[in-house]
């Protein structure tokens, strides 16, 4: 398990993630799972809404999720390094910026 998230409001189950590419909810009391949901990569980080109605996970392979907490449903899904993502957009405005600054030829 590499990370866990309680899910409210009565904080009853939680969810879990793990490096077997799962995220799974879990009733605390009987100490069952209840759900699975299959991300697709190791899950190396689980939260949830403060209304207990979604679920996102993130994993290594540069993906995050968003699920339906009513059906454990994808909702959608982020690919990339959002890193790198954001150097590219800081790195094209700078360059929009420098050539709006400079002289015409």
């Amino acid at each position: 398990m590499t990370s866990i998230a309680f899910i409210p409001p009565q904080s009853a189950r939680i969810l879990s993630g793990s490096d077997d590419a799962t995220a799974r909810v879990w009733d605390v009391a009987a100490g069952t799972q209840v759900a699975a949901l299959a991300h697709g990569g190791p899950v190396t980080a689980v939260a949830v809404t403060p209304d207990g109605l979604r679920y996102a996970s993130a994993s290594s392979n540069n993906t995050a999720k968003l699920w339906n907490a009513a059906n454990n449903q994808q909702i959608a899904e982020m690919k990339g390094d959002l890193r790198n993502q954001k150097i590219v957009a800081e790195l094209t405005t700078d360059d929009a910026e420098a050539k709006a600054a400079s002289p015409s030829p």
